[in-house]
């Protein structure tokens, strides 16, 4: 039987690898998204950054993996990205950035609970080109 940590991952998410910044100091993503099991729980709270700033976030995701900060995701798979599952569309409005990442131990050391907060993206899908 899955740990209580995974047996509810029964959503699907895309996930981008940030690779660098543009000169312009913007995240760089790498082209192909990697599909991930997660459970997706919208929902606005607040934060604070390392700086002590004041961050809103839109969603918080569980995962099975560590996912970097400045990652881009996106509820879906990969057959609804590439045009073959019941997607209706993809809205820029609906990428996110991940914003924080925690993990935390299970009670013997052997299992970890990781948590992503994420924020919408308010820009287009940075890749590398070429």
């Amino acid at each position: 039987m899955p740990s209580v940590e995974r047996r509810n991952l029964k959503q699907k998410a895309l996930l981008w690898t940030p690779v660098g910044l543009d000169v312009n100091g913007e995240v760089v993503v790498v082209n192909d998204p990697v599909e991930l099991e997660v459970r997706w729980v919208d929902g606005r709270s607040e934060s604070t950054d390392a700086q002590g700033n004041p961050v809103a976030l839109d969603a918080k995701v569980i995962v099975k993996q560590d996912i970097a900060i400045h990652s881009i995701m996106l509820l879906g798979s990969l057959d609804d990205w590439y045009g073959t599952g019941s997607g209706s569309g993809w809205d820029e409005n609906n990428f996110m950035i991940v914003k924080s990442f925690s993990k935390i131990p299970g009670l013997k050391g052997r299992r970890f609970f990781r948590e992503v907060s994420l924020a919408r993206y308010s820009s287009t899908l940075p890749v590398p080109s070429g």
